[in-house]
């Protein structure tokens, strides 16, 4: 035979001596009402029978029960779990797996507001592109819009920057550049690729095309002379002053 230490628990018998005792009413009340709050905001990952088995224990089963279930399947430490398996008095248990639920139910409400944030926000922009690309058609075919060139068009701006900078550059380039730009006109502003390609094609405006390079020198040290209050370097990488001493050497 075995040795042990045992407790008591509580029974249908010590259950009814709580029958009376309006604070336990109240708590158990509020443990059934935040855990049925909590299985509809798990619909959806909680198959249809465990969610029928779990509602008929809330309406019917003993607050021992109910403390039961939600303590064990709740995402919580074991130490929460044991906590509230190892204790003897009804009052304490309900009240711990009341803190366990409402603990998961608020944590769901903060991930379900997270998320409809994210679609609302996804949907007006998916919105407002429709939108634009709406009027955009309604007033080419009233013969009130500029095709692509449109200066409605946020990107009429990067478009001219990009005539202004490709007229002198290959024409493999502006073919690219117009490729680009025509890909980047039907690409939504919220799809991923979008602040890829405008940044692309931003860089290929700024390209210094068809220039010598005695003139991207002259550019250069402009900038550098800008940038220096005056005293930039010489083309040659030596200052002026030193230049003009070794001129006087030689001479």
């Amino acid at each position: 035979y075995f040795w042990g230490a045992v407790a008591p628990i509580e029974t249908r018998a010590d259950a009814t001596k709580l029958d009376g005792d309006h604070a336990y009413s109240q708590a158990c009340e509020r443990l059934r009402t935040g855990a049925r709050a909590l299985l509809r905001g798990l619909r959806g990952r909680v198959g249809a029978f465990t969610q029928r088995a779990i509602a008929a224990v809330l309406d019917a089963g003993a607050p021992s029960q109910v403390v039961d279930i939600f303590s064990a399947s709740l995402d919580a430490s074991s130490e929460e779990r044991l906590a509230v398996l190892e204790c003897a008095d009804p009052r304490r248990r309900v009240h711990l797996a009341t803190e366990l639920v409402e603990r998961s139910l608020a944590a769901i409400e903060v991930s379900a507001g997270i998320q409809r944030k994210v679609e609302d926000s996804v949907t007006k922009s998916q919105k407002e592109y429709v939108l634009r690309q709406q009027l955009k058609a309604i007033r080419d075919e009233l013969g009130e819009g500029g095709g692509e060139g449109d200066d409605d068009d946020e990107l009429a701006p990067l478009e001219r920057a990009l005539d202004a900078a490709l007229v002198k550059a290959p024409r493999e380039a502006r073919a690219a550049a117009r490729r680009e730009l025509r890909r980047l006109k039907r690409t939504p502003p919220q799809a991923p690729g979008y602040g890829a390609s405008r940044t692309y094609l931003e860089w290929m405006a700024e390209l210094p095309w068809g220039l010598t390079s005695q003139e991207r020198r002259a550019r250069r040290l402009a900038a550098a002379q800008s940038n220096d209050g005056g005293k930039g370097a010489a083309p040659d990488g030596g200052s002026g002053a030193g230049a003009g001493a070794a001129g006087g050497v030689g001479g």
